[in-house]
């Protein structure tokens, strides 16, 4: 399950940004997601091995440098650096407080404009009101906007078959900077 939704985002992710070209000559835009767990080949390999830049995905702007001394065939190499964070997103599934905290902790370190958590919907009889809450605490300190998006976890039997089937259940909420509260944006 893991490596399917993962794939998902990052096929979604280049078909958006796969004719877009920033204004700046030599950059580019690039969709990076974390290793999948089985070797697929079908997600776009890093430069120089760099993973995804610390985050699940992220979608940054690259600009190639001549690098300062290696040379092949006579011409510089070029380093691709980054040089801004368009996206950045995180998920953790497992309903584990701790876990979100981290995860979402990468968010609060990151420089993107645009953020996105992926988390699981509560099963308390609460209907998620406290899970919800402590959300919007943790997303307070996250610069630019951020999008949490709560969907039924895999690790369920019964959310395992929504996401076989291809229709697990989710929210979207979105949270401005500066605002306080996440506010829905779809789902039920």
């Amino acid at each position: 399950m893991h490596d399917a939704w993962i794939l998902s985002l990052y096929r979604e992710f280049c078909i958006i940004y796969r004719d877009q070209t920033p204004s700046v000559d030599n950059e580019r835009f690039e969709v990076f997601a974390k290793p999948l767990k089985k070797e697929s080949g079908l997600v776009k390999k890093t430069p120089f091995g760099r993973g995804e830049y610390g985050f699940d995905l992220a979608v940054v702007r690259l600009r190639d440098v001549k690098a300062p001394y290696h040379h092949e065939n006579g011409k510089n190499t070029n380093v691709p650096v980054v040089v801004s964070y368009l996206w950045q997103v995180e998920s953790e599934i497992r309903n584990s407080a701790t876990q979100i905290s981290e995860d979402l902790g990468k968010l609060i370190g990151g420089a993107a404009s645009y953020k996105l958590f992926i988390a699981p919907k509560s099963n308390q009889k609460d209907r998620g009101d406290a899970w919800l809450a402590f959300l919007e605490k943790l997303t307070r300190s996250v610069s630019g906007v951020i999008y949490v998006v709560l969907v039924d976890s895999y690790a369920s039997k019964a959310g395992a078959k929504k996401w076989v089937d291809g229709r697990p259940d989710y929210m979207i909420f979105q949270r401005r900077q500066g605002d306080e509260t996440l506010l829905k944006i779809h789902g039920k």
